[in-house]
């Protein structure tokens, strides 16, 4: 049970890049910020908190927001320019990258094991810094989604847009054909089994006891950080005084224990192991994925 409880709070911030690959998706939002400020770019390294410039080991092999940027802009390029030769304009209301997620990567160690910045914790609570990241909506025409997609509404093949006939697949396709595709499926795997591998440790769960015995001191019953943010919230309750103040007394008490340095020190030996076990997989998967790169930023 106790493994199951944490991985909803991992898996939450595992997979950013996957979920905003695609330029007509909405990226990962957070509860709206009480002074909301346009978000930034997220730092390849911690400059704050319990955390402050660690870095786990599957981030050496992890897409980095950089670059995956420079492939979602090499996409729309692509796209834009298949786009024209039907007469169609694709012009999305936002542009890669003006909408960043919390994290530099996937592995989401700003908050992989719940809030580590006690100032953060004092300012937004449980909400995102920079307050909520969801682009605009935007409503494309049917012959947009047709010629992006190669099909139409009902799933049937769409060969031409405009008497000019249609690459299989779409615009969409023929894009995705002369920018590649990053791959981290081999990284990815290590980055979510090895969350879970760091919670039958038994130093990581001493730790864990010892945090909830901390919170209990001051009033509050939980288990593990991710109970607190689980179940039916006001709206607006992130950034409230109560879950600001839950959150200082979280990262406090983390601080106290020790908890994030064990759970850290755990989890990177872990990763080491595994990783090697797969090195020619990974070195291979990174050449591709910085070949994927050094052609997006000539097609940008």
């Amino acid at each position: 049970m106790l493994s199951t409880v944490l991985a909803v709070g991992a898996v939450a911030g595992i997979g950013w890049y996957a979920a905003g690959e695609r330029s007509d998706e909405a990226a990962p939002a957070g509860v709206a910020a009480p002074a909301p400020v346009k978000p930034k770019a997220p730092d390849p390294t911690l400059r704050a908190g319990l955390l402050k410039s660690r870095e786990l080991p599957v981030e050496r092999y992890l897409v980095s927001y950089a670059d995956a940027t420079a492939e979602k802009t090499a996409m729309l390029t692509a796209v834009q320019t298949c786009m024209a030769r039907y007469g169609l304009t694709y012009e999305p209301p936002s542009r890669p990258g003006e909408y960043p997620p919390p994290s530099d990567n996937s592995a989401n160690l700003e908050r992989r094991y719940g809030l580590a910045d006690k100032a953060s914790a004092e300012r937004w609570g449980y909400e995102l810094p920079g307050g909520d990241r969801q682009p605009p909506a935007w409503e494309r025409t049917t012959a947009q989604l047709d010629a992006y997609y190669g099909k139409d509404a009902d799933g049937k093949v769409v060969t031409s847009v405009n008497g000019t006939p249609l690459p299989e697949g779409g615009c969409n396709a023929e894009a995705r054909e002369r920018v590649g595709r990053q791959d981290e499926t081999a990284v990815s795997d290590i980055n979510a089994e090895s969350f879970q591998a760091a919670l039958s440790d038994p130093a990581v769960r001493k730790s864990l006891a010892d945090w909830s015995a901390c919170m209990k001191a001051r009033g509050y019953d939980y288990r593990t950080p991710f109970e607190i943010t689980q179940g039916p919230k006001e709206e607006g309750w992130g950034g409230s005084p109560e879950a600001k103040k839950t959150a200082v007394a979280e990262v406090e008490c983390k601080q106290s224990t020790g908890l994030l340095d064990v759970w850290f020190t755990t989890e990177s030996r872990i990763q080491e192991r595994r990783m090697a076990a797969k090195k020619p997989e990974l070195d291979k998967a990174r050449a591709h994925n910085q070949a994927v790169v050094r052609r997006s930023l000539t097609l940008r």
